[in-house]
C-alpha cells in the first residue's frame, strides 16, 4: 500500500496564497528602487487616491534572470483593476472611480515564473502634490521656458504650472536623444482629468484652453507598448495671456511696429513675442521661412486675455490679421505647423500696428512719403512696407503700386487712418490703386505686401503717391461733355497741358465709378479727378494706361471729372465710363449690359477701363446666384460687384478667371451687377451667369437645363463659371436621391444643391468627382438643382442621375405672358414639365380628326414647357394635349 503525500500540494498552495508581508506607502512622483527575490517574489505598496484621479505605474529592469515584470493595481476592497506586462518594463494606468488605499503589486510574469531581479518603479497621480526623486527630472515651469529631462525605462516625469480660466496653453515635449523612444505628452486640469495627450516618433504638441483657473499638471513618458523606449528630450511650455520668460539663446520678446526679427524653431519649439496694441487697431503678422527641414511656419496671435484671436500655416510662410478689440499686450507664438510639431527651420518675423510709430528695417523700404513722389520697393516673403504721411481733412489721396517684377506676387496696398481704424485697400495680379477724400486730418499710415494665399508671392514694385489738398479749385478745361449713367464717350488730350471735363449728375449716398482707358499715346499716363458739385476733389487717380475712382456721393448734384496726361508733358486718347449703383442706365452702342434673366448666360467684353452694367429682378428673401467666367483676355481678372435698389453694396467677388457671388435677397426689387475687370487696366471677354435659384428658370440655346423625372440620366458640361438649372415634382414623403458624376475634366470638382418650392435650401454636396444628396421631401411642389463646379473656376462635363420624383398631374393651362412687353394678342400655353410622353397637337378645325404634331418646339424652363400662341393670326387654331 502507497502512502500519498500531501507535502507537495501544500507548498504549491503555499506558493499561490503568499503575498507581500507589508506594503510600502508612497506619494505622487516617487521613484523606488527594488529587488524581486527569491523565486515567486512579489512586491507591493500603497497610494492614497482621490475618485477621479488618474494613476500612472512605471516599472523598468536593471537588471535580472529571466525577469519579465508584472504591474497589478488593486482598488480599496482588494478588486484588481488594471494590469500589464512586459519583456523588461510595464506601465499600468487607472482613473480611480472610489477614493481610498489603492495597492500596486509587482511579480513576475514569466511562464514557469522563475524570475528574479532589480528594478525602478514610478508612480504619479493625476492632481494634486508631488516629489521629484533627486537627480530625476519635474517640477515647477513657467510660460517660455523650456526644460530637459531624460526618461528611464517606465520613468514618468511630473511638472506642474498655475494658469487662469481662459488662457491657451501649449505644451511641447522633443526627443533629443534615445533608444527607441517615443515622446508622449499627457495634460491634466487642476481636477485631475485628462484634458489632453499627444505622442510621436520625435516630437509631440497638445494644446488646449483652460476652463478653470488652477494648477495644472504635465507628465512625460515613453509612448511605447510597455514604455519600453528611453530618451532624453526638452519639454516646451506657454500659456498664452500672461508674462513669459526667453529662454537663454532663444529667441523672443517685444516687437515693435515695422520691425522683423529673425528666429530658430528647433524640434518641438515655441517662441513667444509681444506687442501693444489700442482698440481698434489693426493687427497685421507674417512669418517667413528662411530655412528648415520640412518646416511649415505657423503663427498665432493671442489677445491680452489668452484668447485666441488668429491662427495660419503655410508651406514657407503665413499671415494674421485683425483688428484688435481691446487695449493691452498682445503674444505671438511661432512654431513648426506639421503633425506633431515635427519639422524644424529659421523664420522672419513681420509685425504692423497702423496708428502707432513704426521702425524701418536696415536695408528696407518704408518711412515718411510726400505728395507726388515715386517710389521703388521689394516686398520679400512675408515682408510688409509701411509708409506714413500727414494731411489735412477732405484731402485726396492716391496711391498705385505697380508690379515691376515678381514670383507670384498680387501687389495690395492698404489705407490706415490715424487712429489705426482701415480706410481702404485695393490688389491686382499686377496693379493695385486707391483713392480716397479723408475725412479726418493726421497721420496716415499705406501697407504694401503681397496679397497671394499665405502671403507666398514676393516681387518688386513702383509705389506713385499723390496728394490733393481739400478746397483746391477744380483746373480750367478746354473741352466739356455730359455723361449719362452707363454711357461712354472717347475724348483726346491733343496737346501737352490740355484738360477735358466731363459732367454727371450723382444722387447722395449712390456709389459711383468713373474709369478710363488708354486707346492711343505714346508714354501717355492718364490722371482722372472728381469734384462735388461745390468743388471740392472727391477722388484722384493715376496710372500708366488707365485710371479709375470709385466713391460714395456725399451729396445730390452735378459732378465733374477731369481728364489730363500725369506729367502734362504727353499725348493721347481715352475713352471714359461712367457707372451708378442706382437708377436707369443706358447701355452704348457695341456695348454690353441690359436685363438678366434667371438662368440665360450673357456674354459681353471688356475693354480697358470698360464697365457693364446689369440689371435683373428678385424677390425679398430669394436666394440668388450671379456668377463671371473669364472666356479670353490677357492677365484678365474678372470683378463683379451687386447692389441693391438703393444702391447699396450687397455683395463682391473677384479673381484670375472667375469671379461668383451668392446672397439672399433682403428685399424684392430691382438689383444691379457691375462687371468690370479687377484692376482696370487689362481687357478681356466674359459670360455672366444668373440663377433665381427659387424661380422658374429660362435654358439657353447651347446650355443645359430641362424638367427631370424619376429615373432621369442626364449629360451636361460645365464651363468656367457655368450654373446648370434643373426642376423637378415631388410628393411629401418621397425619396429623392440625385447623383452628380464626373465625366471628363481637369480638376472639375462637381457641385450639387438642391432647393425646395419655398426657395429654401434642402440639401448641397460637392465632390472630386462625384456629388450625391438624397433627402424625404418635407412639402408637395417643384424643387429645383443647381449644377456647378464647386470652385467655380474649372470646366467639365457631368452626368445627373435623378430618382424618387411623383410626376405632376398634366394638364394644359392658357395664361398671359409674364413679361409686359410681350406682343398684344400673345397668349401662353403651358403644361408641367417634364411630361414626356405628352404630344402637343394641332388643328385648324374642330370638326375633323386632322390633327398633327404641333411645329413649335416647346420651352422647357424645368417647371413647364411652353408654347407661345398668337391670337390674332388670321387662321384659327386648335391645340390638345395627348397620349398617343
Amino acid at each position: 500500500m502507497k502512502t500519498l503525500s500531501l507535502a507537495p500540494l501544500l507548498l504549491i498552495l503555499g506558493l499561490l496564497v503568499a503575498g507581500p508581508l507589508a506594503a510600502q506607502s508612497v506619494t505622487s512622483g516617487q521613484r523606488v528602487s527594488g529587488t524581486l527575490s527569491p523565486i515567486g517574489d512579489i512586491d507591493s505598496w500603497t497610494i492614497a487616491v482621490e475618485a477621479g484621479i488618474t494613476l500612472r505605474v512605471g516599472v523598468g529592469e536593471v537588471s535580472g534572470t529571466n525577469f519579465e515584470p508584472f504591474l497589478e493595481i488593486f482598488q480599496p476592497g482588494g478588486d484588481r483593476v488594471a494590469s500589464n506586462s512586459g519583456s523588461v518594463s510595464a506601465d499600468a494606468v487607472h482613473t480611480a472611480a472610489v477614493s481610498g488605499i489603492f495597492t500596486v503589486t509587482l511579480k513576475d510574469a514569466s511562464s514557469t515564473p522563475n524570475g528574479t531581479g532589480n528594478y525602478e518603479i514610478y508612480f504619479a497621480l493625476s492632481k494634486g502634490p508631488f516629489m521629484v526623486p533627486s537627480g530625476d527630472e519635474g517640477g515647477a515651469i513657467f510660460s517660455g521656458e523650456r526644460h530637459s529631462g531624460t526618461i528611464d525605462l517606465g520613468d514618468a516625469d511630473l511638472w506642474s504650472f498655475e494658469v487662469s480660466a481662459g488662457e491657451a496653453i501649449r505644451l511641447a515635449v522633443a526627443e533629443t536623444s534615445g533608444a527607441g523612444f517615443t515622446p508622449f505628452l499627457l495634460l491634466y486640469g487642476p481636477d485631475g482629468s485628462l484634458l489632453g495627450s499627444n505622442s510621436g516618433s520625435s516630437s509631440a504638441d497638445v494644446v488646449v484652453n483652460a476652463s478653470v483657473a488652477g494648477t495644472y499638471t504635465a507628465v512625460v513618458q515613453d509612448g511605447n507598448t510597455d514604455v519600453s523606449g528611453t530618451g532624453a528630450y526638452e519639454l516646451f511650455l506657454s500659456v498664452l495671456g500672461r508674462s513669459f520668460t526667453v529662454p537663454s539663446g532663444d529667441e523672443g520678446g517685444s516687437i515693435s511696429s515695422g520691425e522683423r526679427h529673425n528666429g530658430t524653431i528647433d524640434l518641438g519649439d515655441a517662441d513667444l513675442w509681444s506687442f501693444e496694441a489700442s482698440a481698434d487697431e489693426t493687427i497685421r503678422l507674417a512669418v517667413a521661412e528662411t530655412s528648415g527641414a520640412d518646416f511649415r511656419p505657423f503663427l498665432l496671435l493671442y489677445g491680452p486675455d489668452g484668447s485666441q484671436l488668429g491662427s495660419n500655416s503655410g508651406t514657407s510662410s503665413a499671415d494674421v490679421v485683425v483688428s484688435a478689440g481691446v487695449a493691452g499686450t498682445y503674444t505671438v507664438m511661432v512654431q513648426d505647423g506639421n503633425a506633431d510639431v515635427s519639422g524644424t527651420g529659421a523664420y522672419e518675423l513681420f509685425l504692423s500696428v497702423p496708428g502707432r510709430p513704426f521702425a524701418v528695417p536696415p536695408g528696407d523700404e518704408g518711412g515718411t512719403i510726400a505728395g507726388g513722389a515715386s517710389v521703388n520697393g521689394q516686398i520679400d516673403l512675408g515682408d510688409m512696407d509701411v509708409f506714413s504721411f500727414t494731411a489735412g481733412s477732405g484731402d485726396v489721396v492716391s496711391a498705385s503700386v505697380q508690379e515691376t517684377a515678381g514670383s507670384g506676387f498680387t501687389p495690395v496696398v492698404l489705407l490706415y487712418a490715424p487712429d489705426g481704424s482701415f480706410v481702404a485697400l485695393d490688389s491686382d495680379s499686377s496693379l493695385a490703386s486707391i483713392s480716397e477724400t479723408l475725412s479726418v486730418g493726421g497721420q496716415y499710415f499705406v501697407v504694401i505686401q503681397d496679397f497671394s494665399s499665405d502671403v507666398s508671392g514676393n516681387g518688386s514694385y513702383n509705389l506713385n503717391f499723390s496728394r490733393t489738398p481739400g478746397g483746391v479749385s477744380p483746373p480750367s478745361a478746354s473741352l466739356s461733355g455730359s455723361l449719362g449713367n452707363g454711357s461712354s464717350a472717347d475724348g483726346t488730350i491733343g496737346v501737352v497741358g490740355d484738360v477735358d471735363r466731363w459732367n454727371f449728375s450723382a444722387n447722395a449716398g449712390e456709389r459711383v465709378w468713373v474709369q478710363l482707358g488708354e486707346l492711343s499715346g505714346t508714354v501717355f499716363s492718364p490722371s482722372l479727378a472728381v469734384f462735388d458739385p461745390s468743388g471740392t476733389p472727391v477722388a484722384l487717380d493715376i496710372g500708366s494706361s488707365s485710371a479709375a475712382v470709385s466713391f460714395v456721393a456725399s451729396q445730390s448734384g452735378t459732378y465733374s471729372a477731369y481728364v489730363r496726361e500725369a506729367g502734362d508733358d504727353s499725348t493721347g486718347g481715352y475713352r471714359i465710363f461712367l457707372s451708378r449703383s442706382a437708377g436707369v442706365f443706358s447701355v452704348p452702342t457695341g456695348d454690353e449690359g441690359g436685363t438678366l434673366s434667371n438662368g440665360l448666360n450673357e456674354e459681353g467684353v471688356i475693354t480697358l477701363g470698360d464697365i457693364d452694367l446689369w440689371d435683373f429682378e428678385v424677390s425679398a428673401g430669394e436666394p440668388v446666384r450671379v456668377q463671371l467666367g473669364e472666356l479670353s483676355g490677357t492677365v484678365f481678372s474678372p470683378f463683379v460687384e451687386i447692389y441693391d435698389g438703393s444702391g447699396g453694396l450687397v455683395a463682391r467677388s473677384s479673381g484670375s478667371n472667375s469671379a461668383g457671388v451668392f446672397f439672399t435677397a433682403s428685399s424684392g426689387g430691382t438689383y444691379r451687377a457691375l462687371v468690370r475687370e479687377s484692376g482696370g487696366d487689362a481687357s478681356g471677354s466674359y459670360r455672366l451667369y444668373f440663377a433665381r435659384t427659387s424661380q422658374p428658370f429660362s435654358v439657353g440655346t447651347s446650355d443645359q437645363g430641362s424638367g427631370l423625372e424619376d429615373g432621369a440620366v442626364l449629360s451636361g458640361s460645365i464651363e468656367i463659371g457655368d450654373i446648370d438649372q434643373y426642376g423637378f415634382h415631388t410628393e411629401v414623403g418621397d425619396e429623392v436621391l440625385l447623383s452628380l458624376s464626373e465625366v471628363s475634366g481637369t480638376v472639375f470638382s462637381p457641385l450639387i444643391a438642391v432647393r425646395g418650392p419655398d426657395g429654401k435650401l434642402v440639401a448641397v454636396d460637392s465632390g472630386s468627382s462625384l456629388a450625391e444628396v438624397s433627402f424625404e421631401a418635407f412639402a408637395t411642389g417643384r424643387y429645383t438643382i443647381l449644377v456647378r463646379e464647386s470652385g467655380n473656376d474649372s470646366s467639365g462635363t457631368y452626368q445627373l442621375t435623378a430618382t424618387g420624383m411623383t410626376a405632376e398631374p398634366v394638364e394644359a393651362r392658357l395664361r398671359q405672358p409674364d413679361s409686359p412687353a410681350a406682343p398684344a394678342g400673345e397668349l401662353i400655353l403651358a403644361w408641367p414639365s417634364p411630361s414626356s410622353d405628352w404630344v402637343l397637337q394641332e388643328s385648324l378645325t374642330l370638326e375633323s380628326d386632322d390633327w398633327s404634331e404641333s411645329t413649335v418646339p416647346p420651352t422647357d424652363n424645368g417647371f413647364e414647357k411652353s408654347v407661345r400662341v398668337d391670337t390674332t393670326a388670321a387662321d384659327k387654331a386648335f391645340f390638345r394635349l395627348i397620349q398617343p
